[in-house]
């Protein structure tokens, strides 16, 4: 597999430019109200303790995602291509650690494991918290522009320094993408014969090592031409957005919704 094919991968999961240009009703709530309504929905799933409960907050960000008109393909790919790479990993021995009732026993390495019904429904908690939090971040980016969603975080009292280290972030992500591909095409276009998986994941931490080295360098030379310019602690806020009834009565709703599911699971435990 080529390089370069890797970076186009991780290229397409930045851009979201198509996405966010979109006229729906979800694109069209002001940002405060989506940075509110996307912590409660994160919050709710940290304490619910049930994956009963939980579901009704997955069919929310689904049914969130179909009224904004994103494709429901590319939020769900993207909300959880990293899920199986690093929650898994964690969850899994969890299956096996958490004491309870004994749902079968597994051979390995000379080692008898058992796997326990406690076990995995808290690894099943555990991955759907982290589904909920990464897709209500995801539909949050793909609904609002980066530069809406810092002025809204701003606009909601977040540090100067946050949002302004944020910004920056954003924007030279993508010169940094730019930068990483045409380091990987200088390499391919040197490259003799084709390269095997091993040898292409050798390759590309190479690249990660010395995109870091000229991302510090970049970050320097930013930064001492800002000082040049005259940049200082103090910037200009920008004029804040207003929010329309409407946008108000979806936040009632959802925090209605999230509510409810808090409490009903409380009961539900307490019962």
């Amino acid at each position: 597999m080529k390089l370069r094919k890797i970076i186009e991968f991780f290229e397409t999961l930045a851009y979201t430019e198509k996405y966010v240009s979109i006229q729906s009703f979800i694109h069209n709530i002001d940002p405060k109200i989506k940075v509110f309504y996307t912590f409660a929905i994160i919050l709710t799933s940290l304490i619910v303790k049930d994956v009963v409960f939980l579901t009704p907050l997955v069919l929310l960000l689904l049914a969130m995602a179909v009224l904004s008109k994103v494709s429901l393909r590319f939020f769900l790919f993207r909300a959880t291509i990293f899920i199986p790479a690093f929650t898994v990993m964690i969850a899994l021995p969890m299956v096996f650690l958490v004491a309870g009732e004994s749902l079968g026993t597994i051979a390995f390495l000379g080692t008898t494991l058992s796997v326990s019904s406690q076990g995995v429904q808290q690894a099943l908690i555990l991955i759907m918290r982290v589904w909920i939090s990464v897709g209500a971040i995801t539909l949050l980016i793909l609904t609002t522009r980066f530069s809406k969603t810092i002025q809204a975080i701003d606009e909601l009292g977040a540090p100067r320094v946050f949002t302004l280290m944020l910004g920056m972030t954003y924007r030279y992500i993508f010169v940094f993408i730019e930068e990483i591909f045409r380091i990987a095409l200088a390499k391919e276009a040197r490259t003799a014969k084709k390269e095997g998986w091993t040898r292409t994941l050798k390759s590309f931490g190479n690249l990660i090592g010395v995109l870091f080295i000229r991302s510090y360098e970049r970050g320097e030379r930013v930064h001492q031409a800002m000082l040049a310019r005259g940049y200082g602690n103090k910037t200009t806020r920008v004029r804040k957005t207003q929010s329309r009834s409407g946008d108000w009565f979806f936040l009632a709703a959802v925090k209605a919704f999230c509510m409810l599911i808090f409490v009903s699971d409380l009961f539900y435990l307490g019962a």
